[in-house]
């Protein structure tokens, strides 16, 4: 889908998405725990477990929303649903935003906890994470954690600053960098995900072409940095496709995410397949 062209439609189009979301019973509504990583209320994750249980490789969602207080992990709830519907375990991860107590360093530090929380209370075989623009930066800054196996930003502010000077946020990425540079007034600087050093960790990266909110020149050189650094890396283009497609299961941009994480999943299962012992 292409971008809304106000403010106003995009609150229909989402508020419509999760109307539709509402009236789908496929899985249960509401998250089988939620899980506390920290003292602040911003600090929880939800879990949602299939009815399979929750033994399999674990999905780690991560929303956007400029870095917000006002976007929370609501905005993910369509979409983990239809994961879940998928077989898969998810987290729902909510963290620090503008409003919130929330800077560069307080949302990292979030993510980082959530997923040492999340791993430790359902030591999953392997743990892919995904997040959407802003959710994406965040995505990104987890591909060096040591629990996690794939990353997959999805329309993401790969370049904080770089989005910020180009008016596509705003101001909001700017008040975000501007919460860390007031403890930090000499010189700081929130990293591009480009700049880190080799993760080992893969990287899908999924982007729009026709996207008017982050263009698709931050993620083209996120790609070309990671392999750069020695990381496997991918680009998907999606043509025709704006910014806001991956929120709903219905678009074309959600099933770009849907079918690389089934790809991932196999790729884990028959890995397992493979190491476990025969028989004598």
């Amino acid at each position: 889908m292409l971008d809304p062209d106000e403010d106003g439609a995009l609150g229909a189009w989402l508020e419509e998405v999760q109307a539709q979301d509402a009236a789908w019973d496929g899985v249960p509504r509401s998250p089988a725990e939620t899980l506390a990583y920290g003292e602040r209320p911003e600090q929880v994750v939800d879990l949602w477990v299939p009815a399979s249980g929750a033994g399999g490789p674990l999905v780690i969602s991560l929303h956007g929303g400029y870095f917000e207080a006002e976007f929370d992990r609501s905005l993910h709830v369509p979409i983990v649903r239809r994961l879940l519907a998928e077989g898969f375990s998810v987290a729902n991860v909510e963290y620090r935003r503008i409003g919130s107590g929330g800077g560069p360093e307080e949302s990292v530090a979030d993510v980082h906890a959530a997923v040492d929380a999340v791993a430790e209370r359902l030591a999953p075989p392997a743990i892919a994470v995904f997040g959407h623009s802003a959710g994406g930066y965040l995505c990104g800054a987890l591909a060096a954690h040591p629990r996690v196996d794939l990353v997959v930003p999805l329309a993401a502010v790969s370049d904080p600053a770089g989005a910020a000077r180009a008016g596509w946020d705003e101001g909001s990425i700017a008040r975000w960098i501007a919460a860390g540079a007031v403890r930090h007034p000499e010189g700081y600087e929130v990293p591009t995900l480009g700049a880190q050093p080799r993760t080992g960790t893969e990287h899908l990266v999924v982007h729009g072409v026709a996207d008017t909110v982050v263009g698709v020149e931050q993620s083209r050189a996120l790609v070309e940095a990671r392999l750069r650094a020695g990381d496997r890396a991918r680009l998907v283009e999606l043509e025709g496709e704006g910014h806001y497609g991956f929120l709903d299961p219905r678009e074309a941009a959600f099933g770009a995410l849907r079918e690389g994480l089934l790809r991932w999943r196999d790729a884990v299962d028959g890995e397992a397949a493979r190491t476990v012992p025969h028989e004598q």
